[in-house]
């Protein structure tokens, strides 16, 4: 839902306007975002008993849908524009496109799952022939679309995918360093820190930092070694000394 208000009150209004047409949903995943993290959309979402998931900073595949999503409608919005830049105009029909696309695997275009039949494009030159379907039949369809949504991934798509090495140091050391994810100067240190640990599990590190307490993703983290720490201190004491 495109909006110019980005403020909580203004998000808990089209969170409710969506609920109006489309009913509630179970969760809704949201980045760390101020008006994410504000008692108005707090209470909004216990209210609406909505479960709110909020993603770990500088991970995008804690909500790859979305990633794939934006990646969908990038691409769209390139093969439109032909390198003029008024991107916004183009973008009702570059939804208009995703929204009818038919699923690779299950054959069902977003708007067919949602309204139940194909939205006429303005581009069509003759009416769609008309089908009568039964309830029963359609709804055959539909579980049939849903279950190959969620089918598992094919095995070379899980051996594709790249993998982390985690030390194993991580899950013992009490301090960690935090690597940097924005664009930093290239003489910069990478990593931030050390910083405490309060709680850990397979996926997820929370650390005591200068901003409070935050949950950042595994992969961004490294143990934080004590002896080098000690090394250091020693250091500059013997420079102070001198």
């Amino acid at each position: 839902m495109a909006t110019s208000d980005a403020s909580a009150q203004a998000c808990s209004k089209h969170l409710i306007s969506w609920c109006s047409l489309f009913g509630t949903p179970e969760t809704v995943v949201s980045d760390r975002g101020s008006q994410f993290c504000s008692k108005i959309w707090e209470s909004t979402t216990k209210n609406l008993n909505i479960g709110h998931i909020k993603t770990t900073a500088y991970h995008p595949q804690s909500n790859g849908r979305v990633e794939r999503a934006h990646r969908s409608l990038k691409d769209s919005l390139r093969s439109r524009l032909e390198g003029r830049t008024n991107w916004l105009s183009e973008l009702p029909w570059a939804l208009l496109g995703l929204h009818n696309s038919p699923n690779t695997d299950s054959g069902i275009s977003p708007s067919e799952i949602v309204f139940g039949e194909k939205m006429r494009q303005p581009g069509l030159l003759q009416e769609l022939p008309a089908t009568s379907l039964s309830t029963d039949v359609w709804a055959a369809q539909l579980r049939a679309a849903v279950a190959a949504q969620s089918a598992r991934a094919p095995l070379w798509h899980l051996g594709a995918k790249e993998k982390t090495f985690i030390p194993p140091a991580l899950f013992e050391c009490k301090r960690v360093l935090l690597r940097q994810d924005r664009n930093v100067p290239s003489l910069r240190p990478k990593f931030l820190g050390p910083f405490d640990v309060v709680q850990r599990n397979n996926k997820t590190f929370s650390i005591k930092t200068n901003n409070g307490v935050e949950t950042v993703s595994i992969d961004r983290l490294k143990p934080f070694s004590e002896d080098l720490d000690r090394v250091q201190t020693s250091s500059d004491h013997l420079e102070g000394a001198m």
